[in-house]
């Protein structure tokens, strides 16, 4: 069976930073008002992973770009799951100097393009495929049609779970467990 899952991050402006009590300005919230994970604040490292996720409750953090499935690290002797975030496939990428993703369509041709190939390579194995959308871009006029564009195109597809990271890592523990 193919499981396909689609993070869609939208990310706003608010939060102390990645250090603070209160993790970044994600959007992927618990209902206490609290984040439930920690958003990629473009580091891009591995490990090691801030012990005050796992003292807070964090379900997961998101900064890795190491893998194509989320998987389990070892926090304070805890497994603590990642659900990984990537920077291709993200709406930063228009304009900011000399990237050369500059319409809708830019982003829309190369998301569609990213999903087309995960998608023939999910009949064999399951799949996960992160896009960053931050409001501040996705949300201008001009840019909002390219993603329009790309739910379309992965909904005519069927069986495409669109998901928060949030839900991404729940599912990841009910299906591996959080014991070895």
């Amino acid at each position: 069976m193919l499981w396909l899952a689609l993070g869609l991050s939208l990310l706003s402006l608010g939060g102390r930073g990645a250090r603070g009590r209160r993790a970044g300005g994600g959007g992927d919230h618990r209902g206490d008002g609290r984040a439930a994970g920690r958003p990629a604040h473009q580091v891009g490292r591995v490990a090691p992973y801030p012990p005050i996720l796992v003292e807070n409750g964090f379900l997961y953090d998101s900064d890795a770009y190491n893998d194509d499935l989320p998987y389990f690290v070892e926090v304070m002797g805890r497994r603590h799951v990642v659900v990984l975030y990537a920077l291709d496939t993200n709406d930063m990428r228009f304009p900011s100097g000399d990237d050369r993703m500059k319409t809708a369509g830019d982003f829309a041709t190369y998301v569609n393009d990213a999903f087309d190939w995960l998608w023939r390579e999910g009949a064999s194995a399951p799949k996960m495929m992160s896009v960053g959308l931050h409001l501040r871009r996705i949300g201008r006029p001009g840019r909002i049609g390219g993603l329009e564009r790309i739910l379309a195109h992965m909904s005519a597809k069927g069986s495409v779970w669109f998901a928060r990271r949030r839900d991404i890592a729940q599912r990841w523990i009910e299906r591996f467990g959080k014991e070895g």
